[in-house]
């Protein structure tokens, strides 16, 4: 076996096998797993990697018999039927999961991160050439490469950290830009004492009927210690989505911006950071448990914001009553019974920076709920920031703030519960992130009528949101860009065409 090292004061290693043998390696902690032939399946499988695997649903790979028929042959071919093992599925998935690592590790090395050479796991360019094939007509490939230094987490955290999900849904707080769905396989290995990689691709290289829209080609992130208590990242983003329609976000999702390796990294350490949240300038008694509450509750709010502008929102809360040609949103919030409940979502552009336009709107975000007890959250990255409130009950406060009680909004199955904020979400419309010459800006709204009072139609509704829409764009144009207006004019771009109200 040869010792092939990292030129330079990396001190990484990487051992090659000099013949072609499937590999074995000393991955993460071992887990034991039953193919359930449904649901989740978590495979062990020896002789060629420990790694642990998960694919979805139980899926079946196409077999022999599922041929396409040829309509110009007036011959009948017989067909043998011959139906992949789950042995045979598994050593499928591990060679795509090893060419995967390879492409990987290859990208690292041609962004010009500390990685300095390529693993040798023997003749794997057919796979490789696979993920590299060009997209097809209306398809686009997006990659990008950030490194990061993570304070406070080790290595090994991290790298557990990663191993928690194989299906993702990315979507821009808009109701504009689709969601992307991907399903993957994910691969860990310890490549060495300390160092890690995490390893994502596409289910569709091993089951092409999995259910998504987006494709994530060897994607993954490269983990190393950094000191005694930190932890060094490398994020690799490599995947594959339909061309980006026009529309108010096309700048920022064409630069890459918006789904990018910079702007998870940023997510990530946004997150480890609220995660160690503390209290500070304290106005009422708050008691010391009452944070796991706050955070929990504050995660509900923006969960349910995103819920809203969700391509396909949860059909058992939320109906949507306009129409997907409508710029603007209504849905009919079907958790509250007490009142008739809608809410109003529409997203905007405005001439100012997004600094500028969080530090207004985090005053205004108060106003609108104009009540004794209320809780808002105020987050701010240079990707997208969130200004989100709620309206609290004396109850609650006294319950959950002052005396610490848990709720159900720190129980993870509670996902839609009775959330109701209202609020924003700005990102920079192109580079620059907070100091971005211009901002787009999603505004949502809860909107409460009496069940005893007059009827309420769609109409109605859309007219009460679009007074208050107008009124932020209008104070947002005087007080903030510093242009008067004398009239409204909203803008949605659906496939090159503009639609006014």
């Amino acid at each position: 076996m040869n010792v092939k090292p990292f030129p330079g004061p990396s001190c990484i290693r990487l051992y090659a096998y000099e013949d072609d043998e499937d590999f074995v390696d000393e991955g993460f902690a071992e887990k034991k797993g039953k193919d359930k032939g449904k649901g989740i399946t978590e495979c062990k499988y020896k002789g060629t990697s420990s790694a642990e695997l998960k694919t979805f649903g139980g899926q079946q790979m196409l077999s022999a018999e599922q041929t396409i028929p040829r309509r110009d042959l007036s011959v009948a071919f017989k067909t043998y039927k011959r139906q992949l093992s789950n042995y045979q599925r598994l050593q499928l998935a591990n060679n795509y999961c090893k060419a995967a690592y390879l492409e990987v590790m290859s990208l690292a090395k041609e962004a010009g991160t500390w990685v300095r050479a390529k693993p040798c796991l023997g003749n794997l360019d057919d796979l490789v050439n696979e993920f590299r094939t060009p997209p097809l007509p209306g398809r686009k490939m997006e990659v990008s490469v950030a490194t990061a230094v993570i304070p406070d987490v080790l290595a090994s955290e991290m790298a557990e950290m990663m191993t928690l999900s194989m299906y993702a849904e990315l979507q821009l707080p808009t109701t504009l830009v689709p969601t992307r769905y991907f399903e993957f396989l994910r691969y860990g290995k310890e490549i060495m004492d300390g160092i890690y990689i995490i390893v994502d691709v596409s289910s569709r290289y091993s089951d092409p009927f999995a259910k998504r829209n987006s494709e994530r080609r060897p994607s993954g992130v490269i983990i190393r210690e950094h000191g005694p208590e930190d932890c060094e990242i490398i994020w690799i983003e490599n995947v594959e989505v339909d061309e980006t329609r026009e529309n108010l976000y096309s700048t920022i999702i064409g630069s890459n911006l918006a789904y990018g390796a910079h702007r998870w990294v940023t997510t990530l350490l946004w997150n480890l950071k609220r995660d160690k949240s503390s209290f500070s300038d304290l106005k009422i008694d708050v008691h010391p448990g009452a944070g796991s509450f706050l955070l929990a509750l504050t995660q509900a709010m923006k969960r349910f914001f995103m819920e809203c502008v969700s391509q396909h929102p949860d059909e058992a809360a939320l109906t949507v009553i306009t129409s997907g040609e409508d710029p603007i949103r209504i849905l009919h919030n079907k958790k509250l019974t007490e009142y008739i409940s809608f809410v109003g979502v529409n997203s905007f552009r405005v001439q100012a920076k997004p600094l500028s336009v969080f530090q207004f709107l985090m005053k205004k975000d108060l106003q609108l709920e104009g009540i004794v007890y209320g809780l808002q959250e105020a987050s701010m990255d240079e990707y997208c920031s969130f200004i989100l409130s709620k309206t609290l009950t004396e109850d609650t406060v006294n319950a959950h703030i002052v005396c610490g009680n848990k709720s159900i909004y720190e129980d993870s199955k509670s996902r839609m519960a009775n959330i109701t904020p209202s609020g924003f979400a700005i990102m920079p419309d192109g580079p620059g992130g907070l100091h971005c010459d211009a901002s787009l800006v999603t505004f949502l709204v809860q909107l409460y009528y009496d069940p005893l009072g007059n009827p309420v139609d769609v109409e109605f509704v859309r007219k009460d949101f679009l007074s208050d829409l107008n009124n932020i764009i209008r104070e947002l144009n005087e007080k903030v860009v510093g242009e008067k207006m004398t009239g409204i004019e909203i803008i949605h771009l659906t496939q090159g065409k503009a639609s006014c109200i």
